[in-house]
């Protein structure tokens, strides 16, 4: 799999037409069974580094504040959310969108029917990453709305955090 993932981006890479590139890396089909939840939208597959298309987690190190005002571990309980979800005694059925500059598989992945991205942000353990994708948008306001997860308090955008870090 590995191999025809590289000689794919390879073949339109030298052929220059990252439309059609992009078509044809959307219509693979991934079953992964997680090996590891790296955080709360990142995992591994085996060998294979995921992450997950259109949402951004806490980072496994970055701490949020409650109602409150007490620090918590958000990014640990990011990642364990995703770990409920994505449980290594079933696959995940998954979509490949795009591979990023780390060489990760950017991936929208169905776990019993539900996508899990959606799940992460409805319940506010991430965000709508908007930089990349308009798909989650409804979910973070629901999540927002109803004070879920790290919208019960303060916390900082994690691609803020990453910069700061």
């Amino acid at each position: 799999m590995r191999l025809l993932l590289i000689s794919l981006f390879c073949f339109y890479l030298a052929v220059g037409s990252a439309q059609a590139y992009a078509a044809d890396i959307a219509a693979i089909q991934l079953s992964v069974t997680p090996t590891n939840i790296t955080d709360g939208d990142s995992l591994r597959a085996g060998d294979f580094r995921l992450r997950l298309y259109g949402i951004d987690a806490p980072e496994i190190r970055q701490h949020c504040e409650d109602d409150t005002n007490k620090r918590y571990q958000c990014g640990n309980m990011a990642q364990q959310y995703l770990a409920s979800l994505a449980m290594p005694d079933r696959p995940l059925e998954c979509v490949l969108k795009d591979i990023d500059r780390y060489k990760r598989l950017i991936v929208q992945c169905m776990a019993d029917g539900k996508d899990i991205a959606t799940e992460m942000v409805r319940a506010g353990w991430a965000v709508a990453y908007r930089r990349y994708s308009s798909d989650y948008i409804a979910d973070e306001q629901f999540a927002k709305t109803s004070q879920q997860g790290i919208w019960q308090g303060r916390f900082i955008m994690p691609e803020t955090w990453r910069r700061t870090q």
